[in-house]
């Protein structure tokens, strides 16, 4: 039996995931139900939102865990490291951490 198209989106949202659908330019939230799925529109998993300067847990290489805290340009530098990463460079592993750093 040949997979559907979507399979892996399908199961995804099966699992709690947020679908979103392509119309035109723009994004939606899928809210529609198993038999909705048509191989003629592009699905996605909702991406992860994350506000400038809040900061998150990730993991890097090897399993290394830092704090990852947003920037304005969207990227995020790393406690105790110097340059950016990208959202696709981190392994997030929770969510918005409420600190309270000094100034």
């Amino acid at each position: 039996m040949k997979q559907h198209k979507h399979a892996e989106l399908i199961k995804a949202w099966a699992d709690g995931a947020t679908i979103e659908f392509k119309c035109g330019d723009n994004w939606h939230e899928f809210l529609g139900y198993v038999n909705s799925w048509h191989e003629c529109i592009e699905y996605r998993i909702k991406p992860r939102e994350f506000e400038t300067g809040a900061s998150y847990p990730v993991t890097l290489e090897l399993g290394l865990r830092f704090i990852a805290t947003c920037t304005v340009c969207g990227d995020f530098y790393l406690t105790g490291l110097s340059g950016n990463y990208s959202i696709e460079e981190l392994d997030w592993i929770g969510d918005k951490l409420e600190i309270d750093w000094p100034e």
